[in-house]
């Protein structure tokens, strides 16, 4: 039985928005990570979330059921170490 992963780069910092991590930016007051999280539930066996590490204990509190990993300063960098 093969098995469906999603790989989610949530790590981005959001610095020129002045506003915190981008994924945890609220939306019709939910973080808008939360929304891709629930549009993403039926489709998938496992959610992996790609995180800042300096933010990284705030989104495990607010995503405990999904696998998270710390992400790196880039994409470029986040991406090799997710797929490890």
């Amino acid at each position: 039985m093969s098995s469906t992963a999603a790989l989610l780069p949530a790590a981005g910092l959001g610095l020129r928005l002045g506003a915190g991590p981008k994924a945890l930016l609220r939306l019709n007051g939910r973080p808008m990570l939360e929304i891709v999280l629930d549009s993403l539930k039926d489709e998938v066996d496992e959610i992996i979330i790609g995180v800042p590490p300096a933010h990284s204990a705030e989104f495990r509190q607010l995503f405990p059921d999904h696998r998270l990993i710390e992400g790196g300063a880039m994409l470029s960098s986040s991406l090799p170490s997710s797929m490890a």
